[in-house]
């Protein structure tokens, strides 16, 4: 199954609860809840796609480690999620 399939099969789409939880578990598992974590979160009305791609740029390019997660997608979910400049794979991402 890709992971649009499952997005659609396990959540009717998509949708906004309010609520952080399964978030909280997501950064847990990854380990991304230590000091040497840093998060930039990019809001406004225009401009935050391109300022994520910039930054994201800049990071590979000084030998940063990063996740990049955006939304909406355009063709597969899997776009939305970009580690160290690669997609995430169907299978990493279901997991």
């Amino acid at each position: 199954m890709n992971p649009d399939l499952w997005l659609n099969n396990k959540f009717k789409g998509e949708f906004f609860s309010g609520r952080f939880d399964h978030l909280k578990a997501v950064v847990s598992q990854l380990g991304l809840n230590n000091q040497k974590s840093k998060v930039v979160t990019i809001a406004g009305t225009n401009g935050k796609g391109q300022t994520a791609r910039v930054l994201s740029e800049y990071l590979l390019q000084n030998d940063y480690s990063y996740a990049l997660w955006t939304s909406p997608h355009l063709e597969k979910v899997n776009e939305r999620f970009v580690i160290n400049g690669e997609d995430i794979s169907d299978a990493r991402l279901i997991k």
